[in-house]
């Protein structure tokens, strides 16, 4: 089988890992039976809906055991093409159990928490990790903190500003949907605070940081759903 794939023309190998390894993000997960991967995909209709499943790792990547050939067009695939998404301990366990060679194909990177990202950057865990990729083109760190100041603190704290330049970089906060005080017109509605941090791969200068406030009014049925938005 792996003789006649090979015969195939690379673009339409390239396709075929396309089609194989789909998916938007890989988050990494481990639990006391050994490590799983969340696949995550976005469907093309609904862009706020997230489906995932989960699976075995070595069931998921069976192309990168195939032969030397099959297995390094494969993981450039993968690797390249994937956004690696999660809590950093988790994602820079992945990273380091994944060696040398495919750990220099990873391009895109996101840490995420749902509440405090402080304990995760310790100095003997920082962004050291990151820095040592030579391929990374893209890091993503999303939080939801009601400090975005203190937040920056923490990143500060941790090493984030020795990375500036070395990728973009992409700091993004956002707050709990709270709900306005005066609730005019009859839609009740609601506001979520933004803070979006950057620096751009090739300059030291941090640009953003500022408040965007986003106003929301939602109604909802069992068949419809819409929303208006507008910033201040």
């Amino acid at each position: 089988m792996s003789q006649i794939f090979t015969t195939l023309p690379l673009e339409v190998r390239n396709e075929i890992y396309s089609h194989v390894f789909h998916y938007d993000s890989i988050t990494p997960k481990s639990n006391n039976t050994g490590k799983l991967l969340h696949l995550n995909t976005r469907p093309e209709l609904d862009d706020t809906f997230l489906l995932y499943k989960t699976s075995d790792p070595q069931k998921f990547l069976a192309l990168l055991c195939v032969n030397h050939q099959i297995s390094d067009e494969a993981a450039a695939f993968f690797y390249g093409k994937t956004n690696f998404h999660g809590e950093w301990r988790e994602v820079a366990a992945f990273i380091k159990g994944i060696g040398a060679h495919r750990r220099d194909m990873i391009r895109s990177v996101e840490i995420s928490h749902p509440a405090w990202l402080a304990f995760a950057f310790d100095k003997d865990e920082n962004f050291e990790l990151l820095s040592g990729l030579p391929n990374l083109r893209r890091v993503r760190i999303a939080a939801s903190v009601p400090d975005f100041t203190h937040l920056q603190n923490e990143l500060i704290r941790g090493g984030i500003l020795e990375l500036a330049g070395n990728f973009d970089i992409g700091v993004y906060n956002t707050c709990n949907e709270r709900k306005l005080s005066d609730a005019t017109p009859s839609v009740p509605q609601f506001y979520r605070d933004r803070y979006v941090w950057s620096c751009a791969r090739g300059t030291t200068q941090w640009t953003g940081g500022e408040r965007i406030r986003t106003i929301i009014a939602q109604f909802h049925t069992k068949r419809q759903c819409w929303v208006l938005t507008g910033n201040s």
